[in-house]
């Protein structure tokens, strides 16, 4: 399994059964990523701290707020001209730019609305 893979490791878990209802919870409502998630669960493993906790601890949560989000795609979009004028002509490019916005945010912005974002903003 990777983070419990022995038993020693699974007697000293201080994973419990809320704690994975609470990370699905979270990655189905957009509050963390996938890739936050595991990370945050192998804190849960380790120290059996709450997700919230963890979240703020780690500094995994989603950057969803559009004001933020927008600053980063303008900064994209300054620092990648060449590759806006080509996504004007070839809607595949734009997912390179979605690419350099998640690069940015480093994994935490929400995907979806990144290139919505985008797509206004070209």
């Amino acid at each position: 399994m990777g983070l419990v893979d022995t038993k020693e490791k699974r007697e000293s878990s201080k994973l419990k059964a809320s704690h994975l209802k609470d990370i699905a919870d979270s990655i189905q409502s957009g509050k963390i990523a996938r890739n936050s998630a595991k990370n945050a669960l192998y804190e849960i493993i380790k120290n059996g701290k709450d997700l919230s906790t963890v979240i703020s601890e780690l500094d995994l949560g989603n950057v969803s707020d559009e004001s933020e989000l927008s600053n980063i795609i303008s900064s994209v979009i300054s620092e990648e001209t060449q590759a806006v004028e080509q996504a004007k002509s070839n809607p595949q490019t734009i997912n390179y730019l979605v690419g350099k916005v998640m690069q940015k945010t480093r994994g935490k912005a929400d995907p979806k609305l990144t290139l919505d974002l985008l797509k206004k903003m070209i």
